[in-house]
């Protein structure tokens, strides 16, 4: 009880591979419409590195 509301079920949700449902909660669908419901493996939940990020180290391998 002591984490609740600190943000960590982004973390929980990936790793339990599970989708986001905020649906019936006291969200506004006008304010966050594509993001009350995220099925699990949506591309959304993968951080993008910028490509300025990534070109200057040309040890860093990129996979598709």
């Amino acid at each position: 009880m002591e984490l609740w509301g600190e943000g960590f079920r982004f973390f929980d949700l990936k790793r339990t591979d599970s989708a986001l449902d905020r649906t019936g909660a006291n969200h506004s669908a006008t304010v966050a419409s594509n993001l009350l419901n995220v099925p699990a493996g949506d591309p959304c939940w993968q951080w993008q590195f910028p490509r300025r990020e990534l070109d200057p180290n040309p040890a860093m391998e990129i996979v598709f």
